[in-house]
């Protein structure tokens, strides 16, 4: 069985090498964003117009990456500062079992709601895009929305229980355990919707545009570009 502290440590160090990707991807994606909308923005001349800087900070992605960054960053320094305390601050460092086993301790309670905070802003973005490709259709993102809405509910009552833990009580049995079952099957199934309707549809849309190339239309530069965004956004 696996020691509490080999199980932190291990994570620690995963969480750290994924947090340096997630950084380089979230650094990629500001800046696709930003020439996206300069691009858009800009006068004939190619000279970016005043309010290209404007509408950048009221767009939806933009905003969204913006407060993922925000939330992802802030589950790692907690995770780095559990580190430090287990092992040197709490009690001189002599009980980091005791330690990592305090679930009920405001710096895991507050890491739990991170984590809970950073999946409904990711099947937030998830489900904005969905609609974004799907040409705006509201039918599309009935299921994902409804999947979001019930992770809020039950993943905040999941912080809630990891607040109110009483030492000595388990909290994988009865209401606890279908809490946690409940929040990882929805997310699931709106990262799984979201997958499948957004390949279906750059499937569909490559071999639409297979078919304009064999036979060229004057609709085509249009559906091309359109086309890239889906891929970028996939």
């Amino acid at each position: 069985m696996l020691s509490p502290i080999a199980v932190n440590l291990a994570l620690t160090c995963l969480e750290s090498t994924f947090y340096g990707i997630f950084l380089v991807l979230a650094t990629t994606s500001f800046a696709v964003l930003v020439g996206r909308h300069s691009n858009r923005s800009s006068n004939p001349g190619g000279i970016p117009s005043p309010s290209a800087s404007k509408n950048i900070w009221t767009s939806p992605l933009f905003l969204a990456t913006a407060m993922l960054l925000m939330t992802v960053t802030a589950h790692w320094v907690l995770t780095v500062r559990r580190l430090f305390e287990a092992f040197i601050y709490d009690d001189g460092g002599q009980q980091p079992t005791k330690y990592f086993l305090t679930v009920e301790a405001n710096t895991q309670v507050a890491a739990t709601a991170f984590v809970v905070s950073s999946v409904i802003v990711g099947d937030i973005i998830l489900t904005y895009r969905i609609w974004v490709v799907w040409d705006r259709r509201w039918s599309f993102i009935i299921f994902p929305s409804l999947c979001t809405l019930g992770y809020v509910a039950m993943g905040f009552s999941v912080v809630q229980l990891f607040a109110a833990y009483v030492p000595g009580e388990s909290i994988f049995v009865n209401a606890a355990q279908r809490r946690i079952i409940t929040t990882a099957a929805l997310t699931l199934s709106t990262n799984i919707y979201g997958t499948v309707s957004i390949a279906y549809r750059i499937w569909k849309s490559n071999r639409a545009m297979k078919q304009e190339v064999a036979m060229p239309k004057k609709g085509l530069p249009v559906r091309v570009s359109v086309l890239n965004t889906i891929q970028l956004f996939s």
